[in-house]
């Protein structure tokens, strides 16, 4: 952490600014840390400067100052990559991570901001490449949403042609103050005690994590790991599951754990590996580069060279045809070991001389060899030859292999090219237009029908449906030259690097979204579906996103929106979409239309964390401190007389059909209300803790209850309870939803499971003791466990 910073906030929560209801109509809402817009008339621009006379503490810091054209593609004009430029009256000293580069280069955090070197008089400014009309400038002091010390609270938005004449375009005068009395929370006891009892979702992703794409997680190894060195020459998998490896520096066993290293001391003539072979006699061949030809079997090494028929002692390529013959290929020509000896069949006596890169058998038991960069074939027993009329060669110099599982064979060339023969037609494939064309090393086709190249430099590509997709360094692969590739049993790709070491592409169980997807923010507090399938995303202090037709964007139809911490959404039979904010009130959604209601408290909102339609056009709240509320001709109110007073926070509501009514609490258990009348379910009758974290009813009436301390059904009058002496891999349960295959899925503080509903009711009913779970986590694609 920067010591510039002068205080933090907690990663989940954030006191929001509140928005007095008074003269609402004609203010804008105060700025926020996070993201302010600032919107005009539109005007003729090439400078953009923000002019900073007062802060809430210390020197102003901005992160990201953007400006945003009239007309066309809505573009971030004031990119650094896009050439505009960034200048400023000064900035703090002895801080790297807050110089003059973070003003646009485009890069959310705290770490990649500017901080002046002033409290005031400040301004900071960035010159476009040419004059521009515009009408958007948007600004932040921590667009992560961490920092909340050296807000601008008093500034002026200028703009200028030529650097002389300025003109004033927004500014702080028509925003509210922050209200008297409102503390912006740090992460104290109380702050981080309320996190930890109502956080309803509460997903931390970082922006920018080392992954490799939304579709799959790459682990490394490397020397600091067991591996004689980091160059990978070749991998193979054999019978027994073990994952073999070739390295300059010996042969590799690797059991998933540890790496056990085969060297000279173990029999093996030379250690530098070329090649390797798994054939389904159970032995492992190993090309050397200067030991020759070299056979384990059944845990014994055996050596063959020039005196057994090698035309030398440098191997390069190994493959096995249906027969069990294995072949071998060598700078000095191609032979094969057949009856337990090497030996050149008498077809391909005339080709036995041929330098040899690389050796394929196919499905149709054809081989295939590279040879000075040709690709040459021999079918059913016949000398080497071109394989079609279309010669591989003339696309490309061919350094790259492989039979493909659905029928092609698969070979790759030094200019970039990829291609597939089958039927004897050449097909091949180009990476797109601006895409950097690398030499192909290695291929690999998965059983999914993708093949995967490993490129010389630009690390891997991934082509499906004709087109590719890359993954590298930046994506979190360990380095770009690939030299080897091999997909295991189980569907992971493993990727042999020169000088990065071995990497593991594992295919994710689950898709993390993050504002690379299109959300306006990492945290997520809350979700829900309305009934025409837009799927909306309440975030922590950065207000809504909605994803249509497959694509998340934030929804910005309001500014009064776009900062606030969104606990709990409700989609309402009215096609309404109904939001419960930390501090900002309640929110009523309807198409582009915001309408904001005041909760509990004039001129400091009530939190608001759950919600339910009250079967009567109204809603039920659930408040962190005002317990129930009723919504009800436009405002928001106490429960009606006769109702229960609630003294402990009220953190999740489900209204039954017949309009019974369940309030979960913190604190105080599960409630439930009909007609005047509660009954209060506590651990005393049979929950596990009474702090209620989510509600779930199911279609027979059934009440499911995730606590602090574990699972709770009720039903039938009876409350049974789950934990972990019960198979649950956690007890903190904050959400609960069901499959139409009969599962219920929970989140909790170790990720994400899954236990069949009917297991879960043998336990209820006496039948069985404890349940079996299918778990989601780091290891399936998560980026964060809670």
């Amino acid at each position: 952490m920067s010591l510039a910073p002068l205080f933090v906030l907690p990663v989940l929560i954030l006191a929001m600014f509140v928005l007095p209801g008074a003269g609402r109509a004609a203010l804008r809402e105060p700025v926020h840390p996070r993201r302010n817009v600032e919107d005009f008339t539109p005007v003729e621009a090439r400078m953009v400067r923000f002019v900073v006379k007062a802060t809430n503490r210390g020197e102003p810091c901005l992160d990201e100052l953007e400006v945003y054209p009239a007309e066309g593609e809505s573009r971030n004009l004031a990119l650094a990559a896009g050439g505009a430029r960034a200048s400023a009256s000064g900035s703090l000293a002895g801080f790297a991570i807050h110089q003059l580069e973070g003003l646009n280069d485009g890069r959310y955090g705290n770490g990649r901001s500017w901080i002046a070197d002033r409290s005031t008089g400040a301004w900071a400014q960035v010159e476009l490449p040419e004059i521009v009309r515009i009408s958007r400038v948007v600004w932040g002091r921590d667009r992560e949403g961490n920092f909340i010390d050296r807000l601008a609270t008093e500034y002026e938005v200028q703009v200028s042609t030529d650097g002389k004449a300025w003109r004033t375009v927004a500014s702080s005068a028509d925003r509210e103050p922050l209200a008297p009395g409102v503390r912006l929370l740090s992460g104290g006891p109380l702050t981080q005690s309320l996190v930890n009892r109502f956080a309803p979702v509460g997903t931390s992703l970082s922006p920018d994590a080392g992954r490799a794409s939304t579709d799959y997680r790459i682990d490394v190894w490397q020397t600091s790991d067991g591996l004689p060195g980091n160059t990978i020459t070749a991998l193979q998998q054999t019978e027994d599951g073990y994952l073999w490896i070739g390295t300059l520096n010996g042969l590799v066993r690797f059991d998933g754990i540890q790496f056990k290293v085969f060297g000279e001391a173990s029999a093996l003539p030379n250690t530098r590996v070329l090649t390797l072979l798994a054939s389904r006699d159970g032995a492992l061949w190993v090309g050397t580069d200067g030991g020759g030809l070299v056979r384990r079997k059944n845990g014994v090494f055996a050596s063959f060279g020039r005196k057994d028929g090698l035309p030398g002692d440098i191997v390069t390529a190994l493959a096995e045809d249906r027969s069990g013959r294995i072949w071998v290929g060598t700078p000095g020509g191609l032979r094969c070991w057949h009856e337990d000896r090497l030996q050149v069949p008498a077809y391909l006596s005339g080709d036995a001389g041929l330098p040899i890169s690389a050796v394929v058998v196919d499905r149709d038991d054809a081989l295939w060899v590279i040879s000075q960069g040709r690709l040459l074939v021999s079918r059913g027993e016949k000398p080497l030859a071109r394989p079609s009329a279309d010669d591989p060669s003339a696309f490309s110099t061919v350094l790259a292999v492989a039979a493909g599982n659905s029928g092609p064979l698969w070979f790759g060339g030094a200019n970039g090219y990829v291609g597939a023969v089958s039927n004897d037609t050449v097909h091949v494939f180009r990476e797109q237009s601006g895409q950097l064309l690398e030499a192909a090393w290695a291929l690999c086709e998965s059983r999914t029908g993708d093949v995967w190249v490993g490129t010389a430099n630009g690390g891997l590509r991934r082509l499906r449906d004709a087109r590719f997709s890359s993954l590298t360094t930046q994506e979190g692969l360990s380095d770009n030259s690939v030299r080897c590739l091999l997909e295991d049993r189980e569907g992971n790709l493993w990727v042999g690097t020169v000088g990065g070491g071995l990497n593991r592409v594992k295919p994710g169980k689950v898709t993390p979204f993050t504002t690379r997807d299109g959300l306006a923010h990492n945290v997520v507090m809350s979700l829900a579906e309305d009934a025409e399938g837009t799927l909306w995303v309440g975030s922590n202090c950065g207000g809504l996103s909605a994803r249509r037709n497959g694509a998340f964007a934030p929804f910005y139809a309001n500014y009064l929106l776009d900062n606030e911490c969104v606990w709990t959404l409700l989609p309402g039979m009215d096609g309404s979409l109904w939001a419960g904010t930390w501090g900002g009130g309640l929110f009523q959604i309807r198409g582009r239309e915001v309408r904001n209601f005041p909760v509990a408290r004039p001129g400091n909102n009530e939190p608001v964390i759950a919600l339910a339609e009250d079967g009567s056009g109204g809603l039920w709240l659930g408040t962190l401190q005002s317990g129930l509320q009723s919504f009800r001709d436009g405002r928001v109110q106490p429960a009606p007389a006769g109702m229960p007073e609630f003294h402990h926070p009220v953190t999740a509501l489900i209204r039954e059909p017949e309009g019974a009514l369940w309030v979960g609490t913190s604190g105080d258990g599960l409630h439930r209300l009909e007609n005047g009348q509660q009954k209060v379910i506590r651990r005393g009758e049979g929950l596990p803790s009474d702090f209620i974290r989510t509600l779930r009813r199911d279609p027979d009436g059934a009440i499911w209850a995730g606590t602090g301390g574990g699972l709770a059904l009720v039903s039938n009058g009876r409350v049974t309870a789950f934990t972990r002496a019960h198979g649950l891999p956690d007890e903190v349960i904050s959400q609960i939803l069901a499959d139409d295959l009969g599962f219920l899925w929970f989140g909790c503080n170790q990720g994400i499971f899954r236990i069949a509903r009917l297991e879960l009711q043998r336990v209820a009913e006496g039948i069985a003791k404890s349940v079996q779970h299918i778990g989601y986590g780091r290891g399936e694609g998560m980026e964060s466990l809670e």
